[in-house]
């Protein structure tokens, strides 16, 4: 079940009109995006560096920097400990490269995705006992390794958290209460008590607020750092942090960076993957970053960190198309276990609120991107379970309405590891214990008032005579767009079928031509399994009919509605309007 929802004004359209001289379409559109007054509407389209927010608003921060300067002027050595995902490896990557410049001695150590799991652990601690370290740095991770960090500390060794990923909880009834780690210093900007103005920021933005803070105490500049910025804003992107407030301005500069970057190592990994222009956040999410997670994936994550931080051209070049090659492995095993779950989903008639489902012979390291496909064929949260040895190992995607690690916390006591944030968490448990787990927690789900119904959020209704190149172009003011600040939706009322067609070598993608009082527009959609039983669910017809290779003689008689995105494709140095349907009724 789908709903499709005019979206409602916040502000009057003439105002923002009248103050910004913008056209009469871009206001009624920035009067829809939410923003509560005319000065965010400035900010909005200023996407200016002043939004920046102090690092020293973030808690621990300025105890953090007063520990690790004598640390760096001592040249005692500090530990970075890391995460295997796209966020952990870039945290680690800024860490290295920004404190390497300051003149700190500095290592950074992943754990073993399969032996270890997630985050600090104890043979990480004994390495850096081992190997003579003072210091012990956790970036996107370190929030939950009480074992881990008890042991750090019972053997002298400072501790310094950096994390973004929930506070574990203790719930009595109504009183919850936050529990810490005991390290020297946490800076998590989800801590109550932490009054940084916003909470949604990543590991590497974590990291370079960090490298930000200790270039100040040791009288820098943040200029610096500055070259970082193309990193954090592909880790923002990456593990989908809302693009609003900082992260906006951060991603919006970064992109711009990017083509230019003086790391090597990126600039090889941008021409691997034959990106020439400014890149969009859909390069970034879908092309740049997944090749950084094949690596934590299929191989080890010291590949992609190794990539970024190089000072080698011809290592770079080497690293980057390893890192191409791993990706395009990556995808073949990933499509693979996609359509076995979808297959399994529908053999089962799985109709739970939250699915569940077990691919013993997936690749663990899948499993989350699995789960986000899932998530969004069926339009329901979804967790998809793997078995590694004792154990079944669990990624969990969150629907926009539900808070997958709200829910999974009540059953935390049941968990051998458990962590994450509302849109995704991951959790392992015990082979003995997970069936009663399962049904459980889904006997819980089921009783919920959880609405999964998809709910499309409509940013204007336009006639196909207003879809140009122009239009296409005059959109760029709501770029970078993303979580919480979603690419614009339009729609269409009452448009005639003219053609159906596939393209490409493949045949994957979906031509469809609409035309409405003399006016015509071709739409693609790169999901013809969603789109073409939509048009036949319409035109009752039977799903086995080809309508690609004969459209039914009635067709022209048929009026369709429309959901689609307004975009640019670049090709040959020329830019053309691109019309991509999203949904059909």
């Amino acid at each position: 079940m789908e709903k499709w929802v005019l979206k409602k004004r916040s502000l009057w359209p003439s105002d923002i009109s009248n103050q910004f001289k913008t056209d009469a379409l871009l206001s009624e559109l920035l009067a829809r995006r939410g923003l509560s007054s005319l000065d965010e509407v400035r900010e909005y389209l200023l996407r200016d560096d002043s939004m920046e927010h102090s690092p020293f608003l973030l808690k621990d921060m300025d105890t953090a920097v007063q520990m690790i300067r004598p640390i760096i002027e001592q040249k005692k050595k500090i530990l970075f400990s890391l995460d295997y995902d796209v966020d952990g490896i870039i945290s680690g990557a800024i860490a290295q490269l920004g404190f390497s410049k300051l003149g700190a001695v500095c290592e950074s150590i992943f754990p073993h995705r399969v032996t270890d799991g997630y985050g600090l652990n104890k043979r990480i601690v004994q390495y850096a006992l081992e190997n003579d370290f003072s210091c012990i740095i956790t970036f996107d991770n370190g929030i939950a390794a009480f074992d881990a960090i008890n042991f750090a500390k019972e053997n002298g060794l400072t501790v310094i958290v950096t994390d973004h990923h929930e506070i574990p909880m203790r719930i009595d009834g109504d009183i919850e209460e936050e529990l810490f780690v005991s390290a020297d210093a946490i800076i998590n900007p989800k801590q109550k008590s932490c009054r940084y103005p916003f909470k949604s920021i990543c590991g590497a933005m974590i990291a370079y607020k960090l490298l930000q803070a200790t270039n100040q105490e040791l009288g820098y500049s943040y200029d610096n750092i500055s070259d970082l910025y193309p990193l954090v804003t592909i880790a923002t992107i990456c593990d989908v942090m809302p693009l609003v407030d900082e992260n906006r301005v951060f991603v919006y500069h970064g992109l711009k960076q990017l083509p230019n970057t003086n790391n090597i190592g990126l600039s090889a990994l941008l021409s691997s993957l034959q990106i020439t222009r400014e890149p969009n956040t859909y390069d970034v999410g879908f092309k740049i970053g997944p090749c950084f997670n094949s690596s934590g994936r299929l191989a080890s994550a010291q590949l992609a960190f190794d990539l970024l931080t190089t000072q080698n051209p011809m290592d770079a070049e080497q690293f980057s198309r390893e890192l191409v090659e791993l990706n395009d492995e990556r995808k073949k095993m990933t499509q693979e276990a996609t359509i076995q779950a979808f297959d399994l989903i529908k053999q089962q008639n799985i109709q739970d609120r939250i699915i569940v489902i077990t691919l013993e012979d997936v690749h663990e390291s899948l499993a989350g991107i699995v789960a986000g496909r899932v998530k969004e064929k069926f339009s329901r949260s979804a967790i998809v379970f793997t078995k590694v040895e004792d154990y079944y190992k669990g990624s969990a995607r969150s629907s926009d309405n539900v808070n997958i690690f709200e829910l999974l916390s009540k059953f935390k006591d049941r968990f051998y590891k458990f962590g994450g944030h509302a849109a995704a968490a991951g959790l392992t448990i015990k082979e003995d214990q997970f069936d009663s787990f399962c049904q459980d927690f889904q006997q819980y789900c089921n009783s919920l008032d959880i609405n999964n119904e998809k709910i499309y959020y409509v940013d204007q209704i336009l006639l196909l005579d207003q879809l140009n190149i122009r239009l296409a172009l005059s959109l760029d003011i709501f770029e970078p767009t993303g979580k919480e600040n979603p690419p614009l939706l339009f729609s269409s009322l009452d448009l005639t079928i003219i053609k159906l067609e596939r393209l490409g070598k493949e045949g994957k993608v979906l031509k469809i031509e609409f035309e409405k009082d003399g006016a015509r527009r071709s739409f693609v959609s790169f999901d013809e399994s969603s789109i073409i039983p939509l048009i036949k669910n319409k035109m009752n017809l039977s799903q086995e009919y080809d309508i690609i290779a004969s459209l039914p003689s009635n067709i022209k008689q048929t009026r369709f509605d429309i959901l689609y995105k307004v975009g640019i494709n670049h090709y040959q140095n020329n830019e053309y309007l691109n019309l991509e349907i999203v949904s059909i009724r």
